[in-house]
């Protein structure tokens, strides 16, 4: 049985004069730099995309604010035009019953 480790250059382990297999717990410098870099790619596009949901926020709130006073203005209108029905109405009453009364009805 050979107890013998094989370990090439780049690995993570090395063997001692004695033949005592060591751990390195170093981590690699690629890895290091790769592990930030995607993790800022991530931190990149999430606030991109953040800022592009906050600008269509801020677009829907001002088309639902229009149309919300549209609403309030056309229903100004149609209580305007109420009044203006309700005196027309109570002229044409008048008119009529002025007119009854002139013919002696």
């Amino acid at each position: 049985m050979n107890n013998k480790v094989e370990t090439q250059p780049g690995d993570m382990t090395y063997v001692d004069t004695h033949g005592t297999v060591h751990i390195s717990r170093s981590i690699p410098l690629p890895w290091l730099i790769g592990t930030i870099t995607a993790i800022l790619a991530q931190a990149g596009g999430l606030w991109l995309g953040q800022r592009d949901n906050a600008k269509s926020l801020e677009e829907l709130t001002a088309s639902n604010k229009a149309i919300a006073n549209a609403v309030q203005t056309s229903s100004l209108s149609i209580v305007k035009h109420d009044i203006q029905i309700d005196d027309l109405r109570a002229r044409i009453l008048a008119v009529e019953k002025d007119h009854r009364g002139f013919n002696g009805k």
